[in-house]
């Protein structure tokens, strides 16, 4: 049986992911209009970067003995690896959805709105679907429906038995797991959403002030060495709280860069998008 304070916790966590995002670009909202697009545009850059392209690419050259074994023979460079290639399409994303869809409203609020679009798709896509799976999963095993599919699938012989390790590890995981152990993927989630905040925002001051190289490159850099880091650390052993420990340090550098790079946003008068009133005014003189 699940324990129900884990259900609990499934619950919470997976109604917290959801409301994170959500939360966050209704108060942006009362500082800027005209934020909704770059909200849609920043889940855009994600989903295309990483679900359509970065993960397929990345789920073939995982079917491949020679990629498998780099991965266990070569740990370091694996997750170094895998950590540029998010990095370098999620950055890619990011850029280049503004480049061509937001223009005029590349500016302080509209990044930050970028990027609560970017990190809240992934959120629900990686943590609020995953909890809703475990729910009802939950469910199937405290009900006894769950054994049923066990079984089902051990009488397949040898064409289950990848299914049913598969069954009995998410078994495993939802009855053994300490209910408080759930909440570090809201934790996770809440420090990368200002993560992501943090890099939108680069990319827009490097289009805003036409250092677009350096922004970009600085951008692929930092997410590579998070990405890289908190792996490297869980492989070490080191504890669950410490590894968020360090994700978090990654998300206060990149906070405090988000509250610092507003006076260079305003100096280049791009706190706010542009209005298309505004852009009709100025047409009449």
């Amino acid at each position: 049986m699940v324990p129900q304070i884990n259900i609990i916790m499934i619950i919470l966590v997976g109604l917290g992911c959801t409301i994170l995002p959500i939360a966050a670009f209704l108060v942006l909202r009362k500082k800027s209009k005209n934020i909704a697009g770059a909200l849609l545009v920043g889940a855009i850059s994600f989903f295309v970067s990483q679900a359509v392209l970065r993960m397929n690419i990345l789920g073939f050259i995982s079917t491949q003995q020679w990629f498998l074994e780099f991965a266990q023979n070569r740990f370091f460079l694996y997750v170094l690896t895998v950590a540029f290639s998010a990095a370098l399409f999620e950055t890619a994303g990011r850029y280049f959805t503004m480049k061509l869809f937001m223009k005029d409203t590349v500016s302080y609020y509209g990044g930050i709105s970028h990027g609560i679009g970017h990190g809240g798709i992934e959120i629900i896509l990686l943590i609020t679907l995953a909890y809703i799976s475990n729910f009802v999963i939950s469910l199937q095993i405290n009900s006894g429906t769950f054994t049923n599919m066990i079984e089902s699938a051990r009488q397949a012989g040898v064409q289950g038995e990848a299914m049913v390790a598969q069954l009995e590890a998410a078994k495993s995981a939802l009855i053994n797991t300490p209910a408080a152990d759930f909440s570090l993927a809201f934790i996770e989630r809440f420090f990368t959403l200002f993560f992501h905040i943090g890099l939108s925002l680069m990319i827009a001051e490097g289009i805003v002030r036409k250092k677009e190289l350096m922004f970009t490159t600085l951008v692929i850099l930092i997410h590579t060495a998070m990405d890289t880091t908190a792996p490297l650390l869980a492989n070490m052993g080191v504890n669950s709280y410490i590894v968020e420990g360090v994700v978090g340090l990654f998300a206060a550098g990149m906070f405090i860069y988000t509250m610092t790079s507003r006076k260079r946003f305003e100096n280049a008068n791009k706190i706010y998008p542009k209005e298309k009133d505004q852009e009709a005014l100025e047409s009449d003189y």
